[in-house]
């Protein structure tokens, strides 16, 4: 299984259907081909996305799999609230638990 990455959307080429996802300073090529939805992300826009097989020699990686993130952060910001978040429970350490 692929590992999942987030990066951002710095540019939208609409006419020629494609985008590019900025991910640890590098530009990934992503066809809309392998867009989730229906109307093209927005620069600025957070993608969720995997790296699959070059395209073609001039994009040495290509994005597949891409989604709004939205979805992905909020369950990582969820599961990092429920970690931190105080037990309503406390127990005694004298007594342990049941």
């Amino acid at each position: 299984m692929q590992q999942t990455r987030i990066g951002t959307v710095v540019n939208v080429q609409t006419q020629r259907s494609y985008f590019f996802i900025l991910y640890e300073a590098r530009q990934i090529f992503c066809h809309v081909s392998h867009w989730s939805e229906l109307e093209l992300p927005s620069p600025g826009d957070r993608v969720s996305f995997e790296i699959g097989p070059a395209r073609s020699p001039k994009y040495p990686f290509q994005a597949v799999k891409v989604r709004p993130a939205e979805a992905i952060i909020a369950g990582i910001d969820a599961l990092i609230a429920a970690q931190t978040a105080p037990t309503n429970n406390p127990v005694n350490p004298e007594e342990g638990a049941l």
